[in-house]
């Protein structure tokens, strides 16, 4: 059966779509304590004259299969901006079709356009299935840089040192 691949930049009206992907997201990432965005953070953060995030969706057959959600970071070592991949997300019933590698052939292209120093991502360590696929592409995953996070607790106590 032939069946009709599309990816597609999101619009303000795919948040309320996007948001349910993240759900689903969260759930499988086990951590859906943590999953607080709203619809409308979401279409405030893809809108306005600078958004913050880009949001790809791949669709197949007319029903949304997954996105790619990214933002630009700016590389100091090469002085050219990179992209970040915040979240790759593929529903479970549409795994094993090729739209993961789809969406991040489609970021690499736009990297290549774009003339970014980089694509990169975090991929959680327990997570085998997405850290053999992304090794399959050729991503080097590092052992040498710790991921680090400020919590707004945390945030705030250093906030008020100043």
């Amino acid at each position: 059966m032939n069946q009709t691949v599309r990816i597609e930049a999101a619009n303000a009206r795919d948040a309320t779509a996007v948001h349910a992907m993240l759900s689903e997201f969260a759930e499988y990432e086990k951590v859906p304590h943590l999953f607080q965005v709203q619809v409308d953070q979401l279409q405030e953060a893809m809108t306005g004259s600078r958004p913050r995030l880009s949001i790809d969706l791949v669709s197949v057959d007319g029903e949304l299969a997954g996105c790619s959600i990214c933002y630009e970071t700016f590389s100091t070592f090469k002085g050219q901006p990179s992209l970040f991949i915040e979240d790759l997300y593929v529903r479970a019933s549409y795994r094993g079709l090729g739209l993961g590698k789809a969406l991040m052939a489609s970021l690499a292209k736009r990297c290549r356009e774009g003339n970014y120093a980089s694509l990169h991502w975090r991929v959680l360590a327990w997570n085998e299935p997405a850290v053999r696929f992304y090794e399959a592409m050729g991503a080097e995953l590092s052992a040498s840089h710790l991921q680090a996070m400020l919590s707004e607790a945390a945030m705030a106590a250093l906030a008020c040192r100043e």
